[in-house]
């Protein structure tokens, strides 16, 4: 999971003013943006996989297929929390491979801190579907 750096920083994002980012005052997110995107991203994609179907990097099992996503984009705006990710997934077993870009808009309850985050993983929640579906689609081919 690669996020751009000015994504990746502590402070929370609960909006924009123009091109000015506005910053939650006395609020910094609990890790590293990366490393929750990825967890909450796993999770999700272990919701519908199946935990077993779903490798930890470093765990010493083989994967049949590597999965990479980048966030291009997590962007809280007036009318939801915009994410646009681009993935691809390589499989092992006859080497065939896919990419893509998916955008969504997941509603934000609020422009506050807990709302980016409630909206956030409702966003991974929705891009995990839409990885879930191509990865049945690579299966089946």
């Amino acid at each position: 999971m690669r996020l751009p750096d000015h994504l990746d920083g502590l402070p929370v994002v609960i909006g924009h003013d123009h091109q000015v980012l506005v910053v939650a005052e006395r609020t910094e997110w609990a890790e590293r943006p990366s490393q929750g995107v990825t967890r909450v991203l796993r999770d999700a994609l272990a919701q519908r996989l199946g935990s077993s179907h779903v490798l930890i990097a470093g765990d010493g099992r083989r994967a049949d297929a590597e999965l990479a996503v980048e966030v291009m984009a997590l962007d809280p705006r007036s009318d939801g929390l915009h994410l646009d990710a681009r993935w691809s997934i390589a499989c092992r077993a006859g080497g065939r491979s896919t990419a893509g870009r998916k955008a969504v808009v997941a509603a934000m309850p609020a422009d506050t801190p807990q709302g980016v985050a409630v909206a956030t993983s409702a966003a991974l929640s929705q891009l995990a579907e839409a990885l879930v579906a191509q990865l049945r689609c690579q299966a089946s081919a």
